[in-house]
């Protein structure tokens, strides 16, 4: 029996990856961005709440996922903590409101938390509905989860070190079909040893990794540096170069990770004090450094000496995202995780 979804949030990912399976509901379409290739579902508000609960009642969802907002990036941080902080009925958000009720009205449909968010502090006013869930999934998992908190002052009511740990999952950031349509279908020429392009401005960690590429660039490695590229021509550009500079992007699990291999490179990635969802495997599928000291040249160059394995790293790596990153292969893994149940056909049975 196929599990039925109601998805709740501002982005969506089981929509994606299971389209047919899920009924996503969006707070703010008109700020949304639709990347299920299907219109923008219509905006979800109070009224439609009565109707879902009987709906959850009548068994006619199996599961509850709910992707939460996270915390404003208003600046600065000290004024974002402080807001935060008074205002628990930051419970005035539509989509925990509704998800609350629907976890009353169904408790037999487990929820599912998932947090696609760029930071690594949780908003402190979801802790309760991760308590109550089947199964926390963050993309920016830390290792020490102690980070996850404001601070104990700042989230008075329910710290998230009262979550027990094996409640918390890492989960990727997740390739959407698109994304990998516009990846090229052919092994392509390399021009370049190593590609970059993205945003450096107020980031110091890739400000002083630039300065590392174009030093390698006066010692004759052949680096390839853009900006503000579309995406064909940014997977055009990565296919072209064996070695693609891959920093902590606004979290440190990001796109541009899972982008390099779909196009043939292998990503050099910033190691990160956090927990990754099926990791690419450094020297089989990637390569990692210290984004402290000239960590970043020394990988590179050592990479470049040894080119001839670099082109079956980047085979890899691709085999490795198409079956473990990819939107679809993220929601199985989810559904796995919260509902280990499975019928002989394979399908979740609900729970």
């Amino acid at each position: 029996m196929t599990v039925r979804i109601l998805e709740v949030g501002q982005t969506c990912m089981f929509k994606k990856g299971l389209p047919e399976q899920t009924t996503w509901l969006c707070p703010s379409p008109r700020t949304a961005r639709s990347a299920t290739g299907a219109p923008i579902p219509p905006r979800f508000g109070a009224a439609m709440v009565p109707a879902l609960e009987r709906d959850l009642r009548a068994g006619t969802f199996d599961l509850i996922v709910y992707l939460p907002r996270g915390l404003p990036r208003a600046k600065p941080a000290a004024w974002q903590r402080w807001w935060w902080a008074r205002h628990p009925p930051a419970a005035r958000d539509p989509a925990r409101l509704a998800v609350r009720r629907f976890v009353d009205a169904a408790p037999r449909a487990p929820l599912v938390v998932l947090d696609v968010n760029d930071s690594i502090p949780v908003n402190p006013a979801d802790v309760p509905l991760m308590a109550r869930s089947a199964a926390v999934f963050k993309r920016e998992l830390p290792a020490d989860l102690s980070a996850m908190c404001l601070s104990p002052r700042h989230a008075p009511h329910r710290p998230v070190s009262s979550l027990p740990p094996e409640l918390l999952h890492p989960i990727g950031i997740g390739m959407g079909r698109w994304r990998i349509d516009a990846a090229p279908r052919q092994p392509a020429e390399k021009v370049a040893d190593v590609f970059f392009a993205g945003t450096v401005h107020r980031v110091p960690t890739r400000q002083e990794g630039l300065r590392h590429l174009r030093s390698l660039a006066r010692e004759g490695i052949r680096v390839d540096i853009a900006r503000g590229l579309p995406l064909e021509e940014f997977m055009a550009r990565c296919a072209g170069a064996w070695l693609v500079w891959s920093p902590e992007g606004l979290g440190a699990d990001c796109f541009r990770h899972y982008e390099a291999p779909l196009c043939g490179s292998v990503p050099v990635i910033s190691r990160a004090p956090i927990r990754r969802h099926r990791p690419l495997e450094e020297g089989t599928h990637a390569l990692y450094y210290d984004p402290r000291g000239d960590d970043l040249c020394r990988v590179i160059r050592a990479a470049l000496a040894a080119r001839d394995r670099l082109a079956t790293m980047a085979a890899a790596a691709r085999e490795h995202v198409l079956r473990h990153h990819t939107h679809e292969a993220l929601c199985r893994h989810m559904l796995d995780t919260a509902l280990p149940r499975e019928t002989p056909q394979g399908t979740h049975a609900t729970a």
